[in-house]
């Protein structure tokens, strides 16, 4: 989590999961991105809630992949996500 811009201006074109506060510009732009979570209470159990909750998504998304998305040529950045 970054409370500077810099993490999602270049984690999102890496196709990185991101997550973090909502709190300004980096919240708003992470808001419409797909691989993005925004916490909305600023404590460290909601961030971990909210990493969590990322990680079982994109595990689940890895486990049972969109046929639409493949045919359109979506790489995703989903194949090892650990934290």
């Amino acid at each position: 989590m970054s409370s500077i811009g810099s993490t999602n201006r270049c984690g999102s074109p890496l196709g990185l999961p991101l997550v973090a506060f909502d709190l300004g510009a980096p919240a708003e732009r992470i808001a419409h991105y797909p691989l993005g979570r925004v916490v909305t209470e600023v404590s460290a159990d909601a961030a971990l809630c909210a990493l969590v909750d990322l990680r079982r998504a994109l595990s689940d998304d890895a486990a049972n992949p969109d046929p639409a998305k493949a045919e359109k040529g979506s790489a995703g950045g989903l194949h090892d996500v650990r934290m």
